[in-house]
């Protein structure tokens, strides 16, 4: 079982490595220009969401409400 810290420290990791993902697709969606454009748009935009509803957690757990 993770103690706070860790679990802290995971969720870091996990919201980096999201962050990492939408720069790389971002990166992609540049250099594309290929019918794969719209799969890498796919992506970012389900990788964004994803990063909004971590934000909006960690904002919860934190006790701040909404991570505005």
């Amino acid at each position: 079982m993770f103690d706070k810290a860790e679990q802290a420290q995971q969720k870091e990791n996990e919201k980096n490595d999201l962050l990492e993902n939408i720069k790389q697709l971002e990166k992609e969606l540049k250099e594309e220009s290929n019918p794969k454009k719209n799969n890498i748009k796919e992506a970012l935009e389900k990788a964004r969401e994803r990063l909004k509803a971590f934000e909006q957690m960690a904002g919860e757990a934190n006790g701040n409400g909404d991570a505005h």
